[in-house]
């Protein structure tokens, strides 16, 4: 996805419309990961309050979570 991206700025826009288009694709990596660690934090902590037990394990789902949404950008960006 990346190389399509790289690709399109290098044939048809200038350096500054490149360097916006490039920023933008960064926040739209980023905003599900952002998401998904904010959501996960706030819910640990009510199912802490409410189970009385450690989130460790609600810790580790969240982190395979966002470890999983890493993988699958990784597969767009080389398959």
């Amino acid at each position: 996805m990346l190389l399509v991206v790289l690709t399109y700025i290098a044939l048809y826009q200038t350096a500054l419309e490149g360097l916006f288009t490039i920023f933008v694709y960064a926040v739209g990596l980023a905003i599900p990961l952002i998401l998904i660690s904010s959501v996960g934090g706030a819910v640990g902590k009510k199912i802490k309050e409410k189970a009385r037990v450690s989130g460790e394990v609600l810790d580790r789902f969240v982190g395979v979570a966002i470890v999983l949404i890493g993988v699958y950008f990784l597969y767009l960006a080389l398959f």
